[in-house]
């Protein structure tokens, strides 16, 4: 059945160390859940009493309500999220020979194409306004002054993701280099960081706080020891990092949004 088989996919993400991709089959799982059982609010215990079906047992109509709702209050690029796990599993169901691709891909029904490129809303801060807050004089002991530290090595190491700094160990950086693998696209990373990027790395050798783990920034330990616990760990410090960049765009009178993705 198809919540069973997004169960099972979920799991062999979990297995395979990768819950970050295991969450996105979460989310859309739900999606699929509410469309069967009517909008019922299901929790993670009940799902033994939701209710399923087998893919063969979706009809056109199926495929067009599941479209209806993922478009309710919903934004072009969540809803081309949706789309594209919700084909991704018939895709994967196809191959093991669930139904044929032929006659019962949801693709064949749906309207909307979640592989378009779809126009976001740029979210940069103005050069001066970023200078205004790098040049804030935070005491040396407080949160705000390390999310100044991170928000110039971000800055100056090339927009790195905040996920990627913070996994990054002390072998990643040497001598003014760094070479690092991208947790989203798995690419390789390899270059000279700027003068300023690499004065907050040797910043952080002597920093109050140290990772017993090896890592540069001390947000991950060695009681992260799993890819959850670890992904787990990166949303709560990015939730933190979020509210003081935006504290400190308040301060120098930056209004709009401000956040990790504006500060890449």
């Amino acid at each position: 059945k198809t919540l069973e088989f997004f169960d099972k996919v979920i799991a062999d993400l979990e297995e395979a160390g990768n819950p970050g991709y295991a969450d996105v089959f979460v989310a859309t799982r739900s999606t699929v859940s509410k469309l069967l059982n009517k909008n019922e609010f299901i929790s993670f215990e009940e799902r033994n009493r939701e209710k399923d079906k087998y893919f063969l047992e979706f009809t056109i109509e199926d495929h067009q309500n599941y479209e209806i709702l993922i478009s309710n209050n919903t934004s072009e690029s969540t809803k081309s999220l949706y789309l594209r796990v919700y084909y991704r599993i018939w895709n994967m169901a196809s191959k093991q020979g669930y139904f044929s691709r032929e006659d019962h891909h949801p693709s064949k029904y749906i309207k909307f194409q979640p592989y378009k490129r779809i126009k976001t809303k740029k979210r940069s801060i103005e050069e001066g306004y970023l200078k205004e807050i790098m040049e804030q004089k935070f005491d040396s002991g407080s949160r705000l002054f390390r999310t100044q530290l991170l928000l110039c090595f971000i800055y100056y190491g090339r927009g790195i993701n905040f996920g990627d700094m913070c996994k990054l160990k002390w072998t990643n950086v040497a001598n003014r280099y760094i070479h690092y693998i991208r947790s989203k696209n798995h690419r390789e990373y390899d270059y000279t960081l700027h003068a300023k990027a690499w004065e907050v790395v040797n910043y952080f050798k002597h920093y109050y706080i140290q990772s017993d783990a090896g890592y540069v920034f001390p947000f991950l330990f060695s009681i992260h020891d799993t890819p959850r616990k670890i992904d787990q760990r990166i949303e709560s410090a990015l939730k933190d990092f979020n509210e003081d960049l935006k504290m400190m765009a308040e301060m120098v009178g930056w209004h709009r949004k401000f956040t990790s993705y504006s500060l890449r």
